[in-house]
Order: structure tokens, then sequence, then C-alpha cells
């Protein structure tokens, strides 16, 4: 198997002093005060979301991922916070086409043409972790292709190391952030992160919840090509749909939202009382 070229590993200091840099440059203490007031009045802009997004990008992917799961906590953080958050969902920089040609040679020993019949060299959407493309295997199949960032266990396992310090600090200093329980929160992340790493553990989810559902004609779960998913790399059905949020486009004119609230509520609740294994990410 073709080795796959690393960054240069960085020490925990230089990378200690970044992250302090960048905090301080951003006045991250002020950024995490807004976030418990209410937001401007009279008409004043309010900055303070963008901000806070744009710095957890600057910071990098383990600190993007801490933003995304904030984002699902609307009981912790004002929703024009949530609503800025959301984006680092799908809408972070992606890796250049080239790195994107290394894993998948990497992982499959092949080439890209080798193995798709077309590959979009632009990510249709990039995360913490990694970005997605579209492609066609050369059966003519449409599918999404998920594509590791290069070097990212790496990188956050150097910041899980650095930000349990953080953490414990802000702790010890500031007494009302034990309310938040960042110690706890942050190590039920790392242990999410350690599965996220690994693309085998999503494509087998996936995979039981498509037999879960297989006797359910109005839930249909992707498709998944074992042989093509390692631990860096997912490939699956590609299938074209709307956000639930995006109410307002044109694919949603004439579709009946009630019956599909019906349906995407009686899954969920199957998952989590009879298959007691819950996609969170429908």
């Amino acid at each position: 198997m073709p080795q796959l070229e690393q960054p240069a590993p960085r020490s925990r200091l230089a990378r200690f002093n970044e992250i302090v840099t960048i905090l301080l440059r951003n006045d991250a203490w002020g950024l995490v005060r807004s976030m418990t007031s209410p937001p401007p009045e009279g008409g004043e802009e309010d900055n303070a979301p963008v901000q806070l997004r744009q710095t957890l990008e600057e910071l990098g992917p383990s600190f993007i991922k801490i933003g995304q799961l904030l984002a699902t906590r609307p009981d912790l953080v004002p929703d024009r916070y949530v609503t800025e958050l959301k984006t680092l969902y799908d809408k972070t920089t992606p890796s250049p086409y080239d790195e994107v040609r290394a894993v998948i040679r990497h992982e499959l020993g092949r080439d890209i043409e080798q193995v798709f019949a077309s590959f979009e060299p632009d990510a249709i959407a990039s995360a913490s972790i990694g970005q997605v493309h579209r492609a066609t295997l050369k059966d003519g199949t449409k599918v999404a292709v998920k594509v590791q960032h290069v070097g990212i266990e790496e990188a956050m396992e150097l910041d899980f190391e650095i930000l349990r310090g953080l953490v414990s600090f802000v702790e010890k200093t500031f007494a009302a952030s034990r309310l938040w329980q960042p110690r706890e929160h942050l190590e039920e992340l790392r242990l999410m992160l350690e599965r996220e790493l690994d693309y085998t553990v999503e494509m087998r989810n996936t995979q039981r919840v498509e037999h879960n559902f297989r006797h359910h004609p109005e839930v249909h779960i992707p498709k998944m090509y074992p042989e093509l998913c390692t631990k860096r790399l997912l490939v699956m059905e590609f299938i074209e749909g709307v956000k639930f949020t995006r109410v307002d486009v044109p694919e949603m004119a004439n579709v009946d939202k009630k019956k599909i609230a019906a349906i995407v509520t009686h899954a969920m609740a199957r998952q989590i009382f009879l298959h007691r294994l819950f996609h969170a990410d429908p």
C-alpha cells in the first residue's frame, strides 16, 4: 500500500502557543460572555456569533467539532449562535484535490481513475473531519465519496491533550463555568470523535439501520459499498435531497410536510424504542 504523506508533526508547546494566541487575538473570553448576554438592542449589529464561528474555524478541526456540538445544544446556547454554528456542519474549507487523490490511492491501493468512471474535484460539502465529493462508479452508479482530511487524527489527539489542561484551568479559575460541565462534555466529545475517525464504524451502523428499515419503503437509507470503504474513506449511494430546514426552496413547494414530519417522527421513535440504534444524522 502506498505511503500517505502526513503533515510535519507539531510540538505540544507550539500548538498550545498557537491556540492561546488565537484565543487572545479574538477576545475569546468576551465571546463566551456574549453568549450569556442578551442580543444588542436598538438595531445595533450583533457580530459575536459570526466572530465565534470564525474563531473556531481558525483554531482548527477539534474546535470546529466543539462548535458543531454547541449547535445541537439550544438549551445551552442562544438561538442566534445555534444558527451560525450550524454552518460548521458542511461549510468549512475543504482539503486540496491532490490530498483527496492521495488518500484514495493510499486507502484502496489504486488511483481515482481506476476506481471511478468520474470524480468531481470540488467538494460538495466539507466539515471538521472530512469532505464529500460526487462520483460515478464504473457501472454508472452515482455515489457520494467521503474522504478524511490528511493528518486529522494526529492533530485532534494533540488538541485534546491541550484542551484538557485549558478546561481544567477554566474550571478552577471561573467557578460559574462548572455549570456547563466542560470536562465531562470534553470527554464525551473525545469518545465520540474516536468513533467518527473510523469510517468503518459509520459504514456498519448505516448498514444496520438500512437492515432495520428493510420493510419500510417510506424510509430510504443509502446503500454502502463495503469493498470501497476503509477507516478514512466512505463510499455510498448518492441520493438527491433537500434539508428539512429548507422549506423555502421550490422543491418543497408541493411536498406534504405533515406527512414527512410523521414519517420522520415514527422512524426516530422506532430507532430509539425498538431498534435501540439511533441514526443521529437523518
